[in-house]
């Protein structure tokens, strides 16, 4: 076994084994930042296919790789990098494993693994594994027919995985639930809560000159509502559109006395790669609504806009004096947006049939935001906002006081340890 001696000082000695890209940017990538910058835990190496950027800790090992069709064309290691990689784990011998993005690389290096390795290696799941690919639209049967596929090997694959190693890390409680329906024993699975948080904060919003900054971006009788979001087809923009919908054709039943009385929608993300025509698409729907409706009362004082992909200060600028965020997803591991626009001091309307949002946004003892079972409830919600100003501003405050105290980084590197500890001792025992 390991030396324990700074285990019992509060540290832990791992080695992180990752099959993403670690400099790319996304939801993912910053989850991986926050884990490898636990101040209790001694990384000794990272492993990745792909470059990994220098501020990491550790020792950096990158792997070469061969490209496997059936793999989706991800990357997997050549023998000869499996040997070494195990020939450093027995070298250094962690007290934790961390395999991230559990795929066919992944399991290359679990084949190569002793027992007592698999033992004290952990997976990281960012997202529900048996979440089911975009219904097909149009004549794309054939690509929804390989990707349903795909996915039906994954999710073989995965229980396999989980089945074999000492614990399955959930960053909700609505990714255990998928790593529970795919076959993974519920006793190796654990949930380690508070993958997020920290990175933004409200001091736009708290200053003086907040309504002067705002006016760069809003009317002062405008509603700003912020989607920020990946535009791939599981993302939920068809009820961004259907959302426009809702609004430009019940805009009429606003009350005249509002205190706001004009709407603006910013979608903030980058284009999935590969998805530009679905982009295309959303941006002709939108183009149609507009033209269907163009003769309701004051449509005309909804407008929604595609800002791209934005840098973090620009972000957090967005944050701090939009109103509230709309989170549309079907489907997350956890909803990192809607923490995100809290810390900024922004409330949310988050679709009630995603799990992960409604483990946000539904347990605290105050509302912190809304939960809508339709894009017509979100359209209720959001002119209900637009007329009772003061519920908007109880909503952000309460918001803003919850995920100050709850989502810290002390608290997920806290869930961590006590996870590992505990699979630690059982291979002591």
């Amino acid at each position: 076994m390991a030396n324990n001696t700074n285990k019992e000082l509060g540290y832990l000695n791992g080695v992180f084994i990752s099959s993403s890209d670690l400099g790319a940017i996304g939801g993912a990538q910053k989850s991986t930042e926050r884990l490898l910058g636990f101040p209790h835990t001694n990384w000794l190496g990272v492993v990745s296919s792909n470059a990994i950027p220098s501020h990491f800790p550790g020792e950096h090992i990158t792997t070469e790789s061969l490209l496997s069709a059936s793999s989706g064309q991800r990357s997997i290691p050549k023998p000869a990098e499996v040997r070494k990689v195990i020939a450093y784990l027995e070298a250094t011998n962690p007290e934790v494993i961390v395999l991230s993005h559990p795929g066919f690389y992944i399991v290359s290096f679990l084949l190569g693994m002793t027992t007592e390795m698999r033992k004290k290696s952990v997976a990281f799941w960012r997202g529900e594994v048996d979440a089911k690919p975009q219904e097909p639209q149009g004549n794309r049967l054939k690509e929804y027919a390989r990707k349903l596929a795909h996915t039906t090997v994954r999710m073989r694959m995965n229980r396999l995985v989980g089945n074999s190693i000492g614990k399955n890390l959930a960053i909700s409680e609505a990714v255990a639930a998928s790593l529970s329906r795919i076959g993974i024993r519920d006793e190796n699975i654990a949930v380690v809560p508070n993958q997020v948080g920290g990175e933004f904060t409200p001091h736009i919003r708290l200053n003086s000159t907040y309504e002067d900054v705002r006016s760069h971006h809003l009317d002062p009788n405008e509603l700003g509502i912020l989607i920020v979001s990946r535009i791939s087809p599981e993302k939920g923009f068809d009820w961004v559109c259907d959302l426009y919908r809702q609004l430009t054709q019940n805009r009429m039943h606003l009350h005249p006395d509002s205190p706001k009385k004009k709407i603006r929608i910013s979608i903030v993300g980058p284009v999935e790669v590969g998805a530009s025509s679905y982009l295309d698409e959303i941006k002709t729907k939108i183009l149609e609504i507009e033209k269907q409706n163009v003769d309701c009362y004051a449509a005309e004082s909804i407008r929604i806009d595609f800002l791209g992909e934005k840098s973090w200060p620009e972000l957090e600028e967005l944050y701090n004096v939009y109103d509230m965020l709309f989170a549309p997803s079907p489907s997350e591991g956890l909803p990192r947006v809607v923490v995100e626009s809290m810390e900024g001091g922004a409330t949310s309307v988050g679709r009630e049939s995603c799990p992960a949002t409604k483990e946000v946004l539904g347990p605290p003892p105050y509302a912190i935001g809304l939960l809508a079972d339709s894009t017509s409830a979100a359209a209720g919600m959001i002119f209900q906002l637009m007329q009772d100003t003061k519920l908007l501003h109880t909503l952000q405050k309460n918001a803003l006081q919850w995920v100050t105290g709850h989502y810290t980084l002390l608290k997920a590197e806290q869930a961590f340890h006590n996870v590992v500890n505990m699979i630690t001792d059982t291979s002591a025992s």
